[in-house]
């Protein structure tokens, strides 16, 4: 069962693209004249369809983060006796990545909810009293 890894800081730099724009030979994304990018991490290669925001923000230097899949799966070769030799080799898939203009709106987002909790906590430590009608008349008049 393939393992979710997450590609952060300089394992980014250790990704490159292969190659892209490359057509799809079979299935409904042939017909439709699709294609798909290869980019390579520690000596695997995982495709990428190039319509898929990935591939600009790539080539632009905003990615933040990548989670690919981390699995294997089996390759038959013949020999030199025409025997089929199985191999289990490392398979990488493309699952998700984060944005810089993501990560920068999440960041934001911690620093306003930081904010809020930091404002409730100020006044929880108050008691609370019901309000009677003295108070509601005190109140109104102010």
């Amino acid at each position: 069962m393939p393992t979710p890894i997450k590609l952060t800081g300089e394992q980014l730099c250790e990704v490159s693209i292969v190659s892209e724009n490359n057509p799809y030979k079979n299935g409904q994304r042939a017909k439709d004249k699709k294609t798909y990018s290869q980019f390579k991490f520690e000596s695997t290669v995982f495709t990428v369809p190039t319509d898929n925001p990935f591939c600009t923000a790539f080539a632009n230097g905003e990615v933040k983060s990548i989670k690919l899949m981390d699995g294997t799966r089996d390759v038959t070769t013949q020999d030199d006796n025409g025997d089929d030799v199985i191999t289990t080799v490392r398979q990488l898939e493309f699952d998700s990545f984060v944005s810089r203009a993501q990560y920068n709106n999440l960041q934001q987002d911690r620093v306003l909810d930081a904010s809020v909790e930091f404002k409730i906590a100020r006044f929880q430590h108050l008691a609370t009293a019901p309000v009677t009608k003295e108070l509601l008349a005190e109140l109104e008049s102010a």
